[in-house]
Formats: structure tokens, C-alpha cells, sequence
């Protein structure tokens, strides 16, 4: 019996270390990315807000861009992307380009840090 209760510790153990790396994770990536907010509206859709603009001015509108992914149902394949933003308004063809490239790769990291670093260039903030 104390086989199982060493078990079930070491089970929690596991579990609280790899939620603990990813607390650390998504802290670093927020740090680094500029990530003001996040959520899922839906099971398949994820709301990303990125600020382009250093902290000290978080709170302007024009601050903010904002990724919607939806994935295919039931799958963790990417099926549209939509932007929003004064740093993405205008640039049209551009970044549907740059969108339309990495969906037929499916790569979501790579789509996410191409739209940020074009973002934060077009703007000339960073």
C-alpha cells in the first residue's frame, strides 16, 4: 500500500513540475512576445493580443494587435487566421501573403512571429 501512495506522489510530483514550466513558459513568452491577453471564445479558436509598443505605453489602442487562429474541429490544424489593428490596417496584401504561408505549413509559431516582426517594422517601433 505505501508502493501506491509513493506512486501517486510521485505522479502529482510530475505534474505540478511540468505545470510549474509551463507557468515559466508562457510568463518568458509574454515577457519576451509582448503578449497583453489571450483567450479561447471557442474549443478550436485562440485570441492572441500582442502589445508592438514597449510596456510603459500598453494602454493605447494603437498599441495593439490582435491574432485570431481557428483550428479544424477536433484537430490542431490551422484553418483561417485573422488580424486586427492599426499596424496591420492597410497592408493588405502583404500580410494576407505572409498569413497564407504559413497556413499551408500549418506552422502557428512561425505565423505568429512573422506577423509581430512585420507589425512591429512596419510601425518603426522596434
Amino acid at each position: 500500500m505505501t508502493g501506491g501512495c509513493v506512486s501517486a506522489y510521485k505522479v502529482h510530483s510530475c505534474q505540478t513540475q511540468a505545470f510549474t514550466r509551463f507557468i515559466a513558459s508562457l510568463a518568458f513568452h509574454r515577457t519576451m512576445q509582448g503578449l497583453s491577453s489571450s483567450s479561447c471564445p471557442s474549443q478550436n479558436e485562440l485570441h492572441l493580443t500582442y502589445r508592438l509598443l514597449p510596456a510603459a505605453k500598453e494602454e493605447e489602442e494603437e498599441n495593439l494587435l490582435t491574432i485570431k487562429l481557428v483550428f479544424l474541429p477536433d484537430t490542431r490544424q490551422l484553418a483561417t487566421v485573422d488580424l486586427s489593428g492599426p499596424a496591420v490596417e492597410g497592408g493588405g496584401d502583404d500580410f494576407r501573403e505572409l498569413v497564407d504561408g504559413f497556413l499551408q505549413s500549418d506552422d502557428v509559431h512561425g505565423l505568429v512571429s512573422a506577423v509581430l516582426a512585420r507589425a512591429r517594422r512596419r510601425e518603426g517601433r522596434f
